[in-house]
């Protein structure tokens, strides 16, 4: 009666946190979002020399190039593409973490319900086997000392 109960609990006391995230992890956190960030510098400028030239201001400001390749657009596309790479990059690795993970909580999981299933079932069932086997034993000593008397 008390065993989805026990569940329960067993499954709720199970802690499935890690202590705290790997290293790489975090660089990688960093590292994305800098290169968010150099994105939006550039999507910003880019935007910013839209609006020079709509209010044909363009001239003023000349826009430096890096081997003919006007910088805003360099920043744009570099954080855009380096960004694809490094998730590209990291995906395997946080896969891997994240299977390791499962096991580890599989692991756990399956121990308390285990230490449930032993408590709640299997050791009510000994006893109820033993009983019955003392149960039997009591009847034959019966039967025998019926007979013999």
């Amino acid at each position: 009666a008390g065993l989805p109960a026990a569940l329960d609990r067993a499954v709720a006391g199970t802690s499935l946190a890690t202590p705290k995230p790997p290293r790489w992890s975090a660089a990688v956190g960093v590292l994305q979002w800098l290169l968010l960030l150099t994105a939006l510098v550039g999507a910003g400028w880019l935007l910013g020399l839209v609006l020079l030239s709509s209010l044909q201001l363009d001239d003023v400001l000349p826009t430096p190039r890096v081997e003919g390749f006007p910088v805003p657009t360099l920043l744009l596309g570099a954080g855009l593409l380096a960004g694809v790479l490094v998730a590209a990059v990291a995906r395997p690795f946080a896969r891997l973490h994240g299977r390791r993970r499962a096991r580890r909580a599989r692991a756990q999981l399956l121990a308390r319900v285990k230490q449930v299933a032993q408590t709640e079932v299997l050791a009510p069932l000994e006893r109820e086997q033993h009983a019955h086997a003392d149960f039997c034993r009591a009847v034959d000593r019966a039967r025998s000392a019926g007979v013999a008397g």
